[in-house]
């Protein structure tokens, strides 16, 4: 009976703390057409999409999806009843190490006309090579009761050439250090990169409502610094140009340094 009790007060140990929180749909998408939000990275459609964050060597990482899940699916049969779209057990492909997938319902089952939400999280672990990921997820979908099942990939369920590219870095990279503050100390930076993707010059435009100063960097996946600039704005817009034409085509990361914070976009160069 003791040891009864004990397997039972460890289980309950192993819900309460064992499992990653649930993630939270976001409700800005409850309206939107059926996808996954943020939509995948299409070179031509969406230059700006897929998963937004990169992650560290050893530093904890998350990533949200919100899943708006539709009611019916086009097939070369028409458009069929849908059932369900089921994150399947061990789903990453080509993920790096120590990264795992959860899921809002727990059971990774979303159902037809639902919101649900799933989530990139974990450390990756130093056996990872550092390098842009291009990620793919497992998925089942149900039609017409389950008479009919498709298993796929997501983004490719959604378009053959969409994208999930996860830039990994190291661990002491310049795009791994942030210093966190009050949010009500920070001043709001808001950044836009024009044209991304983008094959000669670059403009990044920055805007806050606080005198900031601080530094733009263009780095590679290796956190190799290839350019800098130095910023001074305050309560208005400035713009900073950079010549990228010299860079070989790939994906690399712009930050923007306050001292305070750090604000990274995905740059595209072809």
């Amino acid at each position: 009976m003791k040891k009864i009790f004990t397997i039972a007060i460890l289980f309950n140990f192993i819900l309460m703390f064992g499992q990653n929180e649930l993630c939270t749909p976001d409700q800005q998408y409850a309206g939107e057409e059926a996808n996954l939000y943020p939509e995948p990275y299409h070179e031509r459609l969406n230059p700006n999409g897929g998963v937004l964050d990169s992650a560290c060597i050893n530093k904890y990482y998350s990533f949200v999806f919100t899943a708006v899940i539709p009611d019916s699916f086009p097939t070369n049969f028409g458009t069929l009843a849908l059932d369900s779209i089921v994150i399947l057990p061990n789903p990453l492909v080509n993920a790096p190490a120590g990264i795992n997938v959860s899921c809002n319902p727990p059971n990774c089952k979303f159902d037809s006309g639902t919101l649900g939400c799933l989530e990139l999280y974990g450390v990756p672990s130093s056996s990872n090579t550092p390098k842009v990921y291009d990620i793919s997820i497992l998925v089942k979908v149900s039609l017409l009761d389950g008479l009919l099942l498709i298993n796929d990939t997501l983004p490719r369920f959604l378009s053959d050439s969409a994208h999930y590219y996860l830039p990994l870095f190291e661990e002491n990279s310049p795009n791994c250090n942030s210093t966190s503050v009050d949010d009500e100390m920070l001043s709001k930076v808001e950044c836009e990169l024009f044209p991304n993707p983008v094959s000669d010059y670059l403009t990044v435009t920055l805007s806050s409502d606080n005198n900031i100063e601080g530094e733009i960097m263009i780095s590679d996946l290796s956190g190799r610094i290839l350019a800098t600039k130095d910023i001074i704005t305050g309560n208005f817009i400035s713009e900073y140009e950079f010549s990228v034409s010299g860079f070989p085509s790939g994906v690399y990361i712009l930050s923007v340094n306050t001292g305070n914070q750090v604000i990274k976009e995905k740059l595209i160069i072809n």
